[in-house]
């Protein structure tokens, strides 16, 4: 055994920890409390008072975190861009050129986006909060290919029951109905629903 196994790790949850009390030092507070009581409920207090929710036309723009987005406060001077299908692509501020899936999320004529794995998706409004509807594919999508695995492991054969294999999981996949996933205003994070497929 290693006598320096304590020491290393050690100097390792050092580093982690500087790292992370640096990183939280960079982020941008909300302006709202959240009362010790008002803890459990805090979706409910945000709701109220996030100025996304409140707003009656929304800004176009890019929004580079989910704080601006729900701030209502989109990036000055960003212009989106489209290719040639009309899918918006960069945003563009002068010659800086930034592409879309840098940011959390845009409005493109009054219709908000969410940036997703694959792309992005429509964000919806109820009286629980904001929501996109998506499959389990869109937010995590799988990076195997099995034709390209089947390929390397059986050569012409393996490669077609590989490319087989996938287009079928890929059929099951299409059947799979879109989800409602719920936007944590305080965290930007995706509220998964219980069985989400």
């Amino acid at each position: 055994m290693n006598p320096f196994v304590a020491q290393n790790l050690a100097r390792k949850f050092t580093m982690i920890l500087t790292d992370f009390l640096k990183e939280s030092y960079g982020k941008e507070a909300w302006e709202t409390g959240v009362s010790e009581q008002d803890l459990p409920q805090y979706a409910n207090v945000l709701t109220d008072k996030l100025d996304i929710l409140k707003a009656d036309q929304l800004k176009d723009g890019v929004y580079k975190d989910y704080h601006s987005f729900f701030s209502h406060r989109p990036e000055q001077g960003f212009v989106l861009e489209t290719n040639d299908k009309g899918v918006v692509t960069k945003a563009v501020n002068g010659e800086d050129k930034t592409a879309i899936r840098r940011f959390y999320a845009f409005v493109q004529n009054g219709v908000a986006y969410k940036i997703i794995p694959v792309g992005y998706a429509e964000i919806l409004k109820s009286d629980q909060g904001l929501f996109i509807e998506v499959k389990k594919t869109e937010l995590f999508p799988e990076s195997s290919n099995g034709a390209m695995i089947g390929g390397m492991a059986g050569g012409l054969i393996g490669g077609i029951i590989g490319a087989a294999i996938d287009a079928g999981a890929q059929s099951r996949r299409n059947r799979i109905p879109e989800q409602e996933v719920y936007l944590d205003p305080l965290t930007g994070q995706y509220i998964l629903p219980e069985g989400f497929k």
